[in-house]
């Protein structure tokens, strides 16, 4: 939820729980995605549940804590070896033992638990001698019964072998929207929706009806 008052732009992150609902306050110009740290090694992380990641409009990936009725910015992430620091929005996130997978505006990243940054599928160009991400719109990013990642992206359906850290395509195009019914990935592509496994091979998929 976005207000204005008095030319200033306030956003609320909303917590619903066991039929409760409670509104935060953030410091944050537009929020996509708002998920509960959940560390890969608790007895190591101790965790109070208090800790959030954050996806946000142009201020890249964020680790809040729950301070009282307000989300506290602990601290931003800038891209890896790029001259955009943190200005890049995120629109979804998906956490697991090998870390936190940030879908953006230039690529898809994984921050691993000691808080370095990886591009999974990221295209690097040089501008004015200065390295950068170019944009690359990622987002959706789904969990299979494997243990692996698909996401919709730019370049197509992304598929993520989350033990290797790598990703590959499943199919080309420009796929903004994605979700599975079963084993059946269900993406947008254009104005048709496209229904592939996730060990197809590129380019295959049946096309149905929109």
């Amino acid at each position: 939820e976005e207000r204005d008052q008095f030319g200033v732009r306030t956003t609320y992150a909303y917590d619903a729980d066991q039929g409760t609902t409670r509104r935060w306050l953030t410091a944050f110009d537009r929020i996509y995605k708002v998920l509960r740290d959940q560390p890969a090694d608790s007895a190591v992380q101790p965790h109070d549940g208090t800790t959030f990641w954050v996806g946000t409009r142009n201020m890249g990936v964020v680790r809040c804590q729950l301070q009282g009725d307000s989300l506290v910015l602990l601290r931003q992430y800038a891209l890896p070896r790029s001259g955009r620091g943190t200005h890049y929005s995120v629109y979804d996130l998906h956490q697991d033992p090998s870390g936190l997978y940030v879908a953006t505006s230039n690529g898809l990243f994984l921050l691993s638990p000691n808080d370095t940054m990886q591009a999974l599928h990221a295209s690097w160009e040089i501008q004015s001698g200065e390295g950068a991400f170019r944009p690359l719109v990622v987002s959706d990013i789904r969990p299979l019964h494997n243990g692996n990642l698909v996401c919709a992206s730019a370049s197509g359906v992304l598929s993520i072998d989350t033990r290797r850290r790598q990703s590959h395509l499943l199919l080309r195009g420009n796929c903004t929207s994605l979700s599975l019914s079963g084993d059946t990935i269900l993406a947008l592509c254009g104005d048709s929706i496209k229904a592939l496994l996730p060990d197809d091979p590129v380019m295959t998929g049946q096309i149905s009806a929109v």
